[in-house]
């Protein structure tokens, strides 16, 4: 067992690159969008490590000073609107802290004045706690919380749901799940106790059964996790990226991306599918190709050769789904956005298969902000998925 400043197990591997990739160009749309909102806002990085790793990259807690002073450097509108950006960077082990202290400072020095940095020396458990109570009667900056622990036995589940609902939106949850972990540990009466405060219920122990292969048990651990953020913590979207160990290609965990706003949740899923492999939301070790690559778009990312049956079988099954009914476009993604590996684009894609079928119609309406006059498909225009059984006609 490695200490938590110990070099090898700082050393930066492909799923933490990874990670930080998808962070950093979250980052990016997540500031724009929510300046919109109020001029102050809010980063906290719950395991912040030593802020550089011992090859001499940077971990998350500069990556995020680097993103803010980017965008404030270079993005007119921000640099308007933008009073603060608010880091606050909690590491508990005294060696990691001094590195990222010393690491913040230095940082400090080179980034825009209204990137204010704070690191706490101490458990993050312990700065919820007392972050929780500080907003109770208030709410917090719009924020993004990263909350990125190497185990999950001290991160009980009531304080993610009590961290989340400090406000109904703008704030959003970042979080690695170490659903490999609990898959290898389950059987251990210790570890049992651990994985039921992460999970919030017993409920795991019916529905997931030693039988079952490692992966498998991964990943319904991830579902529970998902469906309790959802019925406990009052999230209304959840997005999961899977992240394969390098030396036993096994799931070695989730991040989860947790959001109350759908535009949130589109802005990831996009984020995860130009970083995932064959649009399967999914790190896969040394089996991964193609993310280091950041001219790819979104559209040539990810979409393997049999992508258009995909998109083929999408549509039916929209169809399948929605027969008959009439609803606007932002609503339908609000339903199913996080229930799939697709982006907006391609349920547009869908919709034109659709189209030529006869089975599908759009009612445009450009007196609304996000309608469509004469072409495409704006998010408020009306989708009319046509019956087209025999008794429609009847």
């Amino acid at each position: 067992m490695y200490d938590d400043s110990d070099e090898e197990k700082l050393r930066k591997k492909g799923q933490t690159e990874m990670k930080h990739r998808i962070l950093q160009l979250y980052l990016n749309p997540w500031i724009k969008k929510i300046s919109t909102v109020e001029p102050n806002l809010l980063f906290v990085d719950g395991f912040a490590g030593p802020g550089i790793y011992p090859n001499g990259s940077q971990g998350s807690p500069l990556i995020a000073m680097d993103m803010a002073d980017k965008i404030l450097s270079n993005t007119a509108y921000v640099e308007n609107r933008l009073d603060s950006f608010e880091c606050i960077f909690i590491e508990a082990d005294p060696d990691n802290f001094a590195k990222l202290d010393e690491a913040v400072q230095k940082k400090e020095k080179s980034v825009d004045s209204r990137i204010e940095a704070r690191c706490v020396h101490g458990k993050f458990e312990n700065w919820a706690e007392s972050f929780i109570d500080e907003y109770a009667y208030g709410q917090p900056s719009p924020s993004l919380l990263f909350i990125d622990p190497f185990g999950y036995g001290n991160i009980p589940f009531e304080l993610i749901t009590d961290l989340f609902q400090l406000r109904e939106q703008s704030l959003e949850l970042l979080i690695t799940f170490m659903a490999g972990k609990m898959a290898q540990w389950m059987e251990d009466s210790n570890h049992q106790k651990a994985i039921t405060s992460a999970l919030g219920s017993k409920e795991w122990k019916q529905r997931i059964s030693s039988e079952m292969g490692k992966d498998e048990r991964a990943e319904r651990f991830s579902s529970i996790y998902q469906q309790q953020l959802k019925h406990d913590a009052g999230a209304n979207f959840t997005m999961p990226f899977e992240m394969v160990e390098e030396s036993k290609r096994q799931i070695c965990y989730y991040l989860i991306h947790v959001t109350n706003h759908w535009q949130g949740l589109k802005v990831m899923k996009e984020t995860m599918f130009n970083a995932g492999a064959d649009g399967e939301f999914a790190y896969l070790g040394p089996d991964h190709a193609g993310y280091e690559d950041e001219q790819m778009s979104f559209a040539e990312f990810g979409e393997t050769d049999d992508f258009a049956d995909r998109i083929e079988s999408f549509a039916e099954e929209l169809y399948s789904q929605y027969k008959g009914e009439k609803l606007p476009f932002r609503e339908l993604l609000k339903a199913t956005l996080d229930q799939n590996v697709f982006k907006v684009g391609h349920y547009r894609d869908a919709f034109q298969i659709l189209k030529q079928e006869g089975k599908l119609e759009v009612e445009h309406r450009p007196h609304l902000p996000n309608g469509n006059e004469s072409r495409g498909y704006g998010l408020d225009d009306l989708i009319v998925f046509v019956d087209m059984s025999l008794d429609s006609f009847l």
